[in-house]
């Protein structure tokens, strides 16, 4: 299972701007960005735990069951892994353009790229209250602690005019989201009681 998912990634890292698989140039790269660098992510890091600790076969072909808590956990940092995309892609809108990238403000405009910068905040700062709902516990809201930067990152992507002005947005978001995992992994290590 190991090999799978590091040949899926592998892949999935080549298909940025590959010459056999371009999903840039097939508007794919929010929902591959997504999947990929969240949810892929999150759930192999969760499952390589499992296996290591699994107490039969070899290493490479081991099986564990993933605990439903690393899909829950695998939404908001996937979110947060697109919005730095996003921004980066409002900002290089006519360059893309250029090169014939498909990405989401070149075929759908920029008021559609600031909704789902918006739509996928909301999911990530959403997410953590699901979380404590479901039982995970109280350590689970701590990501919230980011929410007045995150706000202001809203801000900035929804109102700046200039593409050029969004350039040291794309490491803050960067930032917001390391912070965000930070603080998620601290707070699935705290007791659920």
């Amino acid at each position: 299972m190991a090999v799978v998912i590091g040949a899926v990634g592998l892949q999935s890292s080549l298909g940025y701007h590959g010459r056999v698989i371009n999903y840039t140039r097939l508007g794919l790269a929010d929902p591959v960005f997504f999947v990929m660098f969240g949810v892929v992510a999150v759930a192999a890091t969760v499952y390589f735990q499992a296996v290591s600790l699994a107490p039969t076969g070899t290493w490479l072909w081991r099986w564990a069951p993933l605990p439903w808590s690393a899909w829950w956990v695998a939404l908001p940092v996937g979110a947060l892994v697109t919005n730095v995309l996003i921004i980066d892609d409002i900002r290089d809108r006519d360059w893309d353009a250029k090169k014939g990238w498909r990405t989401g403000v070149v075929r759908w405009g920029l008021t559609w790229s600031r909704a789902e910068f918006a739509l996928l905040m909301a999911l990530a700062y959403a997410a953590p209250l699901a979380m404590w709902a479901l039982g995970m516990g109280v350590g689970m809201l701590l990501p919230l602690l980011t929410l007045p930067y995150a706000v202001l990152a809203l801000r900035m992507v929804l109102r700046i005019a200039d593409p050029r002005a969004l350039l040291p947005w794309t490491p803050r978001v960067a930032m917001l989201g390391l912070l965000y995992a930070a603080l998620l992994g601290l707070g699935l290590a705290l007791p659920t009681g």
